[in-house]
């Protein structure tokens, strides 16, 4: 049996970490961990890392909410990076997240 969580963490009144976890038992099959803005009115994602088609990698996107590229990352839980998001949310569109 498949187990959904999601979460909406709010970082600032216009900045939000939106996750979905999903688990198979106690294994966690999926994680979607977005970063969004909120940007002339439209959550926007920022950046979003995710294990989709098993491979775990972060995207980041433009201020305008269109893909701009995609890294390997390693697989982290989520409180490490909720704490990244907070320690560096004013540089992480700049940062080389793969390295982190």
């Amino acid at each position: 049996m498949t187990r959904v969580v999601r979460q909406l963490i709010w970082v600032r009144r216009d900045e939000v970490l939106d996750a979905t976890e999903a688990y198979e038992g106690a294994r966690r099959a999926f994680y979607g961990y977005t970063y969004r803005t909120l940007q002339s009115g439209s959550w926007l994602p920022a950046i979003r890392w995710d294990s989709w088609e098993g491979q775990d990698h972060v995207d980041r996107y433009d201020e305008s909410g269109q893909l701009k590229d995609r890294l390997p990352w390693r697989d982290r839980p989520l409180a490490d990076v909720l704490k990244l998001v907070k320690t560096f949310r004013r540089n992480l569109l700049t940062m080389d997240l793969s390295e982190l």
